[in-house]
């Protein structure tokens, strides 16, 4: 009797883990996450003034999935700068079209990988020229 006792006990607790998800050693072990390399900061960064806006330059990152473009006007990039994210890891080059005459901006791009960025560039700044007037004469 006292055994009949015992297996209704260890059926009840082995219910009991099964249904807990307690597999005890039969679980397989957990394999480690991959190591995935930390992406590494963009280097080479340029801009250059055009009619059109700023074309930025930079050298590519390995293991990117592309680039996210910081930007501000005025002298430095603040902690709040607004940002772009540039698809394609071969990308190497952006048309910053967003520009007033007359301002100053300043650029970082870093590399993104799944939308994490990494570590950002040494910061560009431009200066975007005034507007030309064309002189009027009323000679004539």
């Amino acid at each position: 009797m006292r055994l009949s006792h015992l297996s209704k006990v260890l059926v009840g607790v082995a219910t009991l883990m099964l249904f807990c998800g307690l597999q005890g050693a039969t679980a397989a072990p957990a394999k480690p996450p991959a190591k995935v390399k930390p992406l590494a900061k963009v280097t080479g960064l340029q801009a250059t003034v055009q009619d059109n806006g700023v074309l930025l330059t930079w050298q590519p990152v390995t293991g990117c999935d592309g680039y996210r473009l910081y930007y501000d006007g005025g002298s430095t990039v603040g902690a709040a700068a607004n940002w772009i994210d540039i698809p394609g890891q071969s990308q190497t080059s952006y048309l910053f079209s967003e520009i007033v005459k007359g301002q100053q901006y300043s650029f970082k791009m870093a590399a993104i990988r799944s939308g994490v960025a990494g570590p950002a560039s040494d910061p560009v700044t431009v200066t975007i020229p005034a507007a030309v007037v064309p002189l009027s004469s009323d000679v004539g």
